[in-house]
């Protein structure tokens, strides 16, 4: 993933701010690029500036964690960070990328972190890979387009036996 991988943070108890702030702190690739206090800051913060990554607490004022996703233009890689393990069903049947229950540690984030990077790379190789069978021109037919880690490659069917 080439392009800057930004982060949205929304929570409404300051030191879950705080602690999800320095640790993201710790990964220079990633830049956040708001930290809201409840779901309808959230909500403007994601469609504004189409972060690839959420950190979002279930219960926050105004609107939910979980309410807010219908709420959304853009939907980034989603990563709960909650001390409600009762909705970790529900967070996956929206697809979150993780569900970290608080208090957490460095080390649980990190994990969580990195899955996250991982499913929004994916995202982006599989919509490329996508795109070039699209608009792939005439000549390119006897051509495959296959994804080999984060790269596309082209392989002539002329060498496959």
């Amino acid at each position: 993933m080439s392009e800057a991988i930004t982060a949205v943070i929304a929570d409404d108890e300051a030191p879950a701010r705080q602690l999800l702030t320095e640790y993201l702190e710790r990964f220079p690739k990633i830049q956040v690029v708001g930290v809201c206090t409840d779901g309808e800051q959230a909500v403007q913060a994601i469609n504004e500036h189409h972060p690839t990554l959420a950190f979002l607490d279930i219960h926050m004022p105004l609107v939910s964690g979980l309410d807010l996703l219908t709420q959304l233009e853009h939907i980034p890689r989603i990563v709960f960070t909650t001390a409600h393990a009762e909705f970790a069903v529900r967070a996956l049947e929206v697809n979150a990328v993780d569900y970290v229950l608080k208090p957490y540690d460095f080390e649980r984030f990190s994990a969580a972190v990195e899955r996250a990077i991982d499913a929004a790379r994916s995202n982006n190789v599989d919509q490329l890979v996508s795109l070039l069978h699209d608009v792939r021109k005439p000549d390119t037919h006897n051509q495959l387009f296959l994804k080999v880690a984060d790269r596309i490659v082209a392989l002539s069917v002329d060498r496959i036996r």
